[in-house]
């Protein structure tokens, strides 16, 4: 008998992470190729109904769609798998409405009853029973507990029911017959991929949707010569099945609606009059001097707003921007292509006017998009966002959204290779030969997949399939009305959540927004109104050209502003020095993976004044702003706007095309009517080569704002924020304390008399405090500040002792010992060497005095010896290092040792290097290497010995011939190789911590520092 190929009804699918090796477009495609009419999913979650349908309804296939769940009576009774299928768009809107709702079961557990009462009527219930056992105990169980029968009918228990039941056993009653449907496989897995399916069960990317593992032995697919075989021997019975198939796909007529309701065009109308209302009436505020030109830009971007009914979109992130703003909560001034709107500034959304930058709102939003766009919102506080949001509209109306993830070759290889228990040093070689797209072509690659065959093939057969879910960052849905029944949802903590992606959201219509959280950087802002207990100036208020943010920037003072603290913007900003707020655009615009080729050729053309190659007077002003190169996106669009005299929204769509289209085949024949054959083919060739990297301006220009702003709060307030960034972002706590000395502050280390448990400042000194103490105990040191205030300075041991000492019980020897190491007592007049000899002696007399406290409370303190002892600079170093991670009284020593014989600093271009007193006659100056770089045009293609004083904080035999010594100076940490000859000539100089003189050779090419060699060391 022919076997006919039937859609199987349990097919799993990889929507279901890894329960299964199938796509769905793998599988619809397959269906296509053998010529299935219809084609049946069950899976778990509904991640991809729409792509489901969708593509069904391209191939011309039926759909079938089930969602599996679990019946079960009582919480600890046994659990039986069903899944239920939608007949029609009644039975789908149910099923999401009420599987998918806020209240359902997280462990997908529900009771018979509850299903069949809810479900029957619009749904198809078909219950996974293979045994005649099973299906006398569901019917027992829980079909007759509707019923004061006491025996099973077996001609009546399903009655009134769309009830089925699915096994391809016929060793069952003749009764129970006519509610079976064949559980045919119609695409089987070989025994091997059965084999790798387990193993992946196995790896940490099974992920369990329930509470508990309740799926038990799963088979996604069934093998077609086992299961099929027992219906197709009895043709009677087969035949009778697939009538019931039959009948069973006959009932299902389901075509479900994927677009959410509509606004009416009085909603429409409302908007945009509210939007129109907002917008003018700031604009008059405004008194903008080209008032003409805003009034006619304004005009412009509210018609394409209302044609695209984009106007209740904008007037939701105006409220919520308000509402932040009213409860203090900093916002960014904005982010991405908003930015280039008039409307988003007038509303508040944006704090950045787009026609002072020349910024196109036709990059944002236009009538040629196939897409619209998002506005992204940089908040604060995200939290204060959704629960706002949660309140303003009904907590159903909001949601936010899940994101799934994706294996890539090294995240497959490496949890698979758990199983193998292979070691980390090979899995290390093995994932650096695949990278992303492996090439079994290797040699070496080859070697490894004959002793790991199954690790590869399963690594190959789940790259890039589904493993996990998570939420989106930042992503929010707001619906018209309630989101229950539209689109299935789950219920987190605070929240609701989505089980549509973003891309299928917008397939139903609903618009997602996007507050991205920037905590660090917008806190700071507002940490900084609360210290300087002023008003500051918003964004586009302050100066742009302020001398002293520029100072600071001109010499590196880098650390802690957003975009340029990380060593590869540092490098960038050393080689492109930014010298206004254009070039910090074209700066931030280049601080990009994939830009460091055209980012060293600009900075070239920058710093060596190179004219721009293009006699065109309009290429000439599109590119002179980015120094003759191609940088942002807008650019490309106003060539295109040049050469085919289009409008810049048609611009943007052959921009948009690029990547994969290229530029048109009429390209230079359109541009030669603009500009010489010559020029043509070099802004042809400059708009090739820039698709990989070009970025939008208006989003460089909103974050540049963002950036100068905090370099402008820290070069104009850095005396009252400075205890401020020591106390609150203690990771970067040397370099911040390296940017204040070199701003003119002295660095003291914590002092039992006048630290507090925090930095603080008094006057130009900068005094550590007690939390920086290894072994930091807050109860004692609170103690001990508070006994201070009250009784005034500790005068010596004996007065500390004998003020403090019911607060000693839990400082043990060797906490005593870092703290006194650290130079905690010396100013009660005790050096620490005599402390740390007499530490014995000192407990004994704790003990001691504890004891007698209530006999005689003036005992005399044991005898310290108080004359100083000669102490090396290494060994304070250590000491400092040792108990509190850094060097402090460095900066001190390096005030002494670089005086000149006046006292003036000299060395470094800022005065800020001095000569030491034993160099006081002969010509040496002492530099920081940052120095070098900050007027690097100076010792540009040359060698230039300079003298520079640092630490060695790390020591590295690199090989036989050569050493690497990490310094750091009073400005930079950098590491210096030397010979081995050198080292074996000065080891006893060359320890870590010591501190030396170091004469060094630098070499200057094309900008950079590329060679740094060591002539001699020197102490004093």
């Amino acid at each position: 008998m022919e076997k006919i190929l039937l859609p199987h009804l349990n097919t799993q699918t990889n929507s279901n992470l890894s329960f299964s090796f199938l796509t769905i477009p793998q599988l619809v495609d397959w269906a296509s190729n053998n010529k299935l009419n219809y084609l049946a999913i069950a899976d778990y979650y509904p991640y991809e109904i729409t792509e489901f349908f969708n593509l069904c309804k391209a191939k011309k296939i039926k759909p079938i769609w089930g969602v599996k769940i679990f019946l079960q009576e009582k919480p600890a009774g046994k659990k039986f798998s069903a899944t239920l299928y939608p007949q029609n768009n009644k039975g789908y809107k149910e099923v999401i409405q009420k599987l998918f709702a806020p209240d359902s079961p997280p462990d997908r557990s529900f009771s018979p009853v509850y299903i069949l009462s809810t479900f029957s009527k619009n749904c198809l219930i078909v219950l996974e029973a293979q045994k005649i056992e099973e299906i006398k105990y569901l019917a027992a169980q829980w079909i007759l507990t509707r019923s004061p029968q006491k025996e099973v009918n077996y001609e009546n228990i399903f009655l009134g029911f769309n009830f089925f039941l699915l096994s391809p056993s016929q060793s069952i009653p003749s009764q129970i017959i006519s509610r079976l449907l064949p559980f045919f496989a119609v695409k089987c897995l070989s025994p091997e991929e059965v084999k790798l399916l387990g193993l992946w069960k196995k790896t940490n990317f099974q992920r369990y949707f329930f509470l508990n593992d309740t799926s038990g032995e799963f088979t996604p697919y069934l093998n077609t010569a086992d299961y099929f075989s027992r219906c197709t021997d009895d043709s009677t019975f087969y035949q009778l099945l697939l009538i019931q198939w039959q009948t069973f796909l006959t009932k299902i007529k389901l075509n479900p609606s994927f677009r959410s309701e509509k606004l009416s065009e009085a909603k429409k109308e409302s908007a945009l009059l509210l939007l129109k209302s907002k917008c003018w009436q700031k604009l008059i505020a405004l008194k903008k001097e080209k008032e003409t030109q805003y009034q006619q830009t304004l005009t412009e971007e509210l018609k394409v707003i209302a044609q695209l009914n984009y106007a209740d979109y904008f007037l939701i992130f105006s409220d919520v921007a308000q509402h932040l703003r009213a409860e203090n909560i900093i916002v960014g001034p904005g982010r991405g292509s908003a930015v280039a709107s008039l409307v988003a500034y007038l509303l508040g959304i944006t704090q950045i006017d787009p026609l002072e930058h020349k910024l196109f709102f036709a990059r944002f939003l236009n009538e040629k998009r196939k897409s619209l766009p998002d506005i992204d919102l940089d908040v604060e506080n995200q939290d204060e966002v959704f629960n706002y949001l949660q309140k303003k509209y009904s907590k159903k109306q909001v949601a936010r959204i899940i994101t799934r993830k994706k294996t890539g070759w090294k995240v497959a290889l490496r949890e698979i290779a758990k199983l193998y228990r292979i070691d980390e040093i090979k899995l290390k070689e093995i994932t650096s030969l695949t990278g992303e797209n492996p090439d079994f072509s290797k040699l070496k690659l080859q070697k490894w997949q004959t002793a790991y065959p199954a690790l590869f093939k399963l690594a190959e057969k789940i790259q890039n399939l589904y493993y996990d879910t998570g939420i989106h960052p930042a992503g929010v849905v707001i619906s018209t009305g309630s989101l229950v029944g539209l689109v299935p949802l789950k219920a987190e903590k605070d929240y609701l959540l989505t089980l549509f992606e973003e891309n299928k959201l917008a397939e139903l219509g609903l618009k997602k927004y996007d507050f991205l959280s920037l905590r660090e950087t917008l806190g700071f802002i507002r940490e900084a109104r609360s210290i300087l207990s002023t008003s500051l100036p918003d964004y586009q208020k302050i100066s742009l050209t302020d001398q002293k943010t520029w100072d600071n920037l001109k010499n590196f003072l880098l650390t802690g502003i957003f975009q340029l603290d990380t060593p590869s913007a540092r490098t960038l900003f050393n080689r492109f020095r930014p010298q206004s707020f254009a070039d910090l655009v074209i700066f931030l615009s280049l601080n990009r993976p994939g830009t460091r080729k055209k980012a060293e050729e600009l900075s070239q053309n920058k710093n060596n004044n190179a004219k721009i190659g293009f006699t065109s007077p309009a290429i000439r002003e599109i590119l002179t702003e980015t120094y003759g190169h191609i940088i942002f996106e807008e650019q490309i669009s106003q060539i295109l706007v040049l050469v085919y005299d289009c409008s810049f929204a048609e611009a943007e769509v052959k921009r948009r095309e690029l990547p994969e289209k290229g530029l048109p085949k009429d390209f230079l024949t359109q541009a030669q009517r603009k500009m010489t054959l010559t020029e043509s083919k070099l802004i042809y060739q400059q708009i090739n080569s820039s698709l990989g990297y070009t970025f939008n301006k208006a989003h460089a220009v909103a974050y540049s704002y963002l950036t100068y702003y905090i370099a402008y709060l820290k070069a104009n307030f850095l005396p009252k924020l400075i205890t401020y960034f020591l106390n609150k972002r203690k990771e970067k706590e040397l370099f911040y304390l390296q940017e204040a000395f070199f701003c003119g502050f002295q660095i003291k280390g914590p002092d039992i008399n006048h630290s507090e448990l925090e930095w603080i400042k008094k006057d130009s000194e900068l005094l550590m405090g007690f939390s920086n103490l290894k072994g930091y105990q807050p109860e004692f040191f609170q103690a001990l500040i508070t006994e201070r205030k009250k009784g005034g300075i500790y005068k010596n041991w004996e007065d500390l002792i004998a003020r403090t000492l019911n607060y000693w019980e839990k400082v043990e020897a060797g906490v005593f010992e870092i703290w006194v190491k650290s130079g905690l007592f010396n100013s009660l007049g005790l050096e620490i060497d005599n402390l740390l000899s007499n530490q014995a002696a000192i407990f004994r007399y704790l003990s001691i005095r504890k004891r007698l406290v209530v006999v005689n409370n003036s005992l005399p303190f044991l005898h310290l010896a108080t004359e100083k002892s000669i102490v090396n600079k290494a060994l304070i170093n250590q000491r400092e290092f040792e108990s509190l991670g850094l060097y402090v009284s460095y900066f001190s020593r390096w005030n002494e040792v670089s005086k000149g014989p006046n006292g003036v600093v000299v060395g470094d271009p800022n005065e800020s290097c001095r000569r030491p007193k034993e160099l006081a006659t002969q010509d040496y100056k002492i530099y920081s290497l940052s120095a070098v770089l900050q007027k690097i045009e100076e010792y540009d293609n040359k060698e230039t010995s300079l003298n520079i004083y640092a630490i060695i904080c790390g020591l590295e035999k690199k090989s036989e011939s050569n050493y690497i010594l990490s310094l750091q100076d009073i400005r930079n940490a950098f590491q210096l190789n030397i010979s081995s000859n050198f080292y074996q000539k000065n080891k006893e100089n060359l320890v870590i911590h010591s501190e030396l003189l170091f004469t060094l050779k630098i070499g200057v090419k094309r900008g950079k520092i590329n060679s740094l060699v060591c002539e001699s060391i020197r102490t004093f």
